[in-house]
């Protein structure tokens, strides 16, 4: 079942709730059975980070205000809650840490992350947390690309270095390995024992062929292969080589599991053995990981298989492999409907052997970049054919403006019982119509150049009474007015945007 939701949605599970929660811009759900259902948090009303554990305690990074940059995550309006809902008094550096710190940058009590001109301090700095002492340290001038958090210390790609670095948790240094030579494309480390696996990258691009999008000017869907990748074994006391490995193609991606390792390049499958770098087994995919999709994180491992992302522009090839760890034999395909791609995988319940995944648009479609639909999957049900939730009664339509005949005015109307599905829907439809009409995000199409950037929302057929309706309704008017200043919204008559909302009973 594919759901719509607006924003970029996560997925969690920890105490805090039962099961996996999807996170959203303006609304905090649940998968049950086919329904997306809302659930009553009060933390909706604001920006959220998802629940994340430390020290075994679940705790959530709410921002009451705007919190794009450091500059305005002040005491105040960031804070770290925990699951009572209480705000812990910690300095708002370790909330902002802790909020823009990835779930590989956070230890125990520890998280890290880099902070663009902090306060006096000018371009990047390397900061460290530390959630039980209400401390932190930094280091100026030091960013690491891709860095992870270990228990001996943070390992990251430095530029200046030319490779891996590592540093101890006061941030000192502790040993660089520089392969020697020029690579391009985010590098990749993975712990293994004693050792770290580090993907150093490709040599080179090299374009096949390139072929016109029609009715795109100057697009094309690319052929391209990544040549030459390197991936090295490194002792993480040392810094010193224990193996190297030359792939003829780029990685896109590579997953430890179960004391194997699993690369994927180009349309070639290995499995290695990590202590000596052996290729084990080898195959030949008939589709292909690779070409310009610049993906990474496209391997999972779910239920003792591995799952591929494959988002081949090129052969129009966008899909989801699920295949046996052995054989390397493929048990399922399942094809993604268009305009969608598999963009990130998101979770796996073990209990209801649910999968969750992040879709988004294709390449040349249009850009909707506040509306990335979820994509659950029932692993005793990957042969069924994809199908997309039940939508409410939506009319769109465009009408002339009163004042002016040769102007338009957008007018997107939602009927249905549930109110919470009419918000959800009404948040992404008025966003959408507005960003396919307006001068934002365009790929190859022109933009509406008689709409006047009004919109007008209206809502009738909830079993909720007025009074009800009539407030809820403001979580639209919020939303739209938030995102448009944001994107920087613009009519295609060159007027800013603004929308009104009203329930019809």
């Amino acid at each position: 079942m594919i759901f719509y939701v607006d924003g970029s949605p996560s997925i969690t599970s920890s105490n805090a709730f039962e099961g996996p929660v999807v996170h959203s811009s303006n609304g905090n759900y649940q998968v049950d059975n086919i329904e997306l259902v809302e659930l009553d948090d009060p933390t909706k009303k604001c920006f959220t980070n998802k629940w994340f554990v430390i020290n075994g305690n679940a705790y959530q990074v709410r921002v009451s205000g705007p919190a794009y940059n450091f500059a305005h995550a002040e005491q105040g309006n960031i804070s770290l809650v925990d699951e009572a809902g209480h705000t812990l008094d910690v300095p708002s550096e370790i909330a902002y840490l802790i909020r823009n710190a990835l779930p590989r940058m956070r230890l125990d009590n520890l998280a890290i992350c880099d902070i663009l001109d902090y306060k006096d301090l000018d371009g990047f700095s390397l900061f460290l947390a530390n959630i039980d002492t209400n401390e932190f340290i930094y280091r100026e001038g030091l960013r690491l690309q891709n860095a992870i958090l270990l228990s001996d210390g943070v390992y990251g790609y430095h530029k200046r270095s030319k490779g891996l670095k590592k540093l101890d948790h006061e941030l000192n240094d502790a040993w660089a390995f520089d392969p020697g030579a020029p690579r391009f494309a985010p590098m990749q480390a993975i712990p293994h024992k004693d050792t770290i696996l580090y993907y150093h990258g490709f040599a080179r691009s090299e374009v096949l062929e390139d072929v016109p999008i029609p009715g795109a000017e100057n697009l094309v869907y690319r052929h391209a292969v990544r040549r030459d990748g390197e991936l090295y074994c490194l002792d993480r006391k040392t810094g010193e080589k224990r193996w190297e490995r030359m792939f003829p193609y780029g990685l896109n991606d590579m997953v430890l599991h179960d004391g194997k390792l699993y690369c994927v390049a180009e349309n070639e499958l290995f499995r290695l053995s990590p202590e000596t770098g052996e290729i084990e087994h080898q195959v030949q995919m008939e589709y292909s990981a690779g070409g310009d999709t610049e993906l990474s994180n496209v391997l999972t491992v779910i239920d003792n298989k591995l799952w591929i992302q494959i988002n081949h522009w090129f052969y129009k090839t966008h899909c989801l492999l699920v295949v046996d760890l052995e054989s390397f034999a493929i048990d399922h395909k399942i094809d993604i409907p268009a305009p969608y791609q598999p963009e990130k995988f998101l979770y796996y319940d073990e209990r209801k052997r649910q999968v969750y995944y992040r879709l988004h648009f294709r390449h040349a479609e249009i850009r909707v970049e506040h509306n990335h639909p979820l994509l659950v999957l029932n692993l005793d049900e990957l042969d069924q054919p994809l199908t997309f939730e039940p939508r409410p009664e939506i009319d769109i339509s465009f009408k002339p403006e009163d004042d002016n005949k040769d102007l338009e005015e957008l007018w997107v109307h939602i009927k249905d019982t549930s109110l919470h599905k009419a918000l959800r829907f009404g948040i992404i439809e008025t966003q959408n119509q507005t960003n396919v009409h307006a001068e934002m995000n365009r790929h190859g199409e022109d933009c509406r150049k008689t709409f006047n950037g009004r919109v007008h929302f209206r809502y009738s057929g909830s079993d909720k009474s007025k009074e009800e309706v009539e407030e809820q309704l403001k979580v639209i008017k919020n939303s739209f007015n938030d995102w448009a200043k944001i994107m920087n919204v613009e009519a295609g008559s060159g007027e800013p945007v603004s929308i009104d909302v009203a329930f019809e009973e």
